[in-house]
């Protein structure tokens, strides 16, 4: 893909795919399942997130957070999971990876509707990817994005924006 910007904030022109190999230590997650998927891609299923996903998503987003420095408690967390639940999918585009239909959460991507001056309209937010680190290396960052994608091409956005950070990409 194309990048337009600097290497902390870029505009995606087309399709490019994150490298989601490179995981620092962060600890592990309670609820998630762990250890690589043997099978193929078609086997993990990409959703909405639902109710019961609550508490996952809010401690995947706090691994997240955690790794990067940025002080956030579950509590407030679990907010966002219940806004992500409630949220207008018109206008925020949120997926989550699970390894089998009823299996937990291993990883999620959210992305906003916004106004963009550099593309004139309508645009994508890529707000937030994360994937568990036990489960990287399956190609499910990349998945997750290609979903966003599909998403602002679906919707006939004007682009995808982005913001990515040394050391996870």
């Amino acid at each position: 893909g194309q990048y337009v910007g600097d290497s902390a904030h870029a505009l995606v022109i087309d399709s490019p795919r994150p490298n989601t190999n490179s995981p620092p230590d962060r600890g592990q997650l309670p609820l998630v399942a762990r250890g690589r998927y043997p099978g193929p891609m078609a086997e993990f299923v990409f959703d909405r997130p639902r109710k019961r996903d609550r508490k996952t998503i809010a401690e995947l987003l706090y691994t997240d957070m955690q790794s990067l420095g940025i002080p956030r408690a579950v509590e407030e967390l679990l907010v966002v999971s219940d806004l992500l639940y409630e949220a207008d999918p018109d206008r925020c585009f949120c997926r989550v990876v699970r390894p089998e239909r009823r299996g937990p959460a291993v990883g999620i991507v959210i992305a906003n509707v916004v106004i963009s001056v550099k593309l004139a309209g309508k645009s994508v937010w890529l707000e937030h990817l994360y994937v568990h680190e036990t489960w990287r290396g399956n190609g499910l960052g990349r998945a997750l994005v290609g979903k966003v994608l599909d998403w602002a091409e679906d919707t006939g956005m004007g682009g995808v924006e982005l913001e990515a950070y040394p050391g996870k990409t």
